[in-house]
């Protein structure tokens, strides 16, 4: 099993300032059409923007969910 990165708050903070409210919304509440599962985020307009960040992960067949900086973002996001 391989350690789980910790991510700091300073990049927390400076992921949360650059993300749109629409963004903001779609980590929260997640975006799923299947099963309303809220790490998934099949449905975001924003998976491209999101993947890049590091925040999803792909995952075929159902398309992109949370990665674990992305669950870190959202507890932040969650805290503020």
């Amino acid at each position: 099993m391989t350690p789980t990165r910790i991510t700091p708050m300073s990049e927390m903070m400076k992921l949360a300032e650059r993300l749109t409210d629409a963004q903001r919304a779609d980590l929260l509440n997640g975006n799923c059409v299947y099963m309303g599962n809220p790490d998934c985020l099949c449905s975001s307009k924003f998976t491209k923007e999101f993947l890049a960040m590091g925040l999803t992960e792909e995952r075929s067949p159902t398309g992109y969910t949370l990665s674990e900086r992305g669950k870190a973002l959202r507890a932040h996001l969650e805290g503020e």
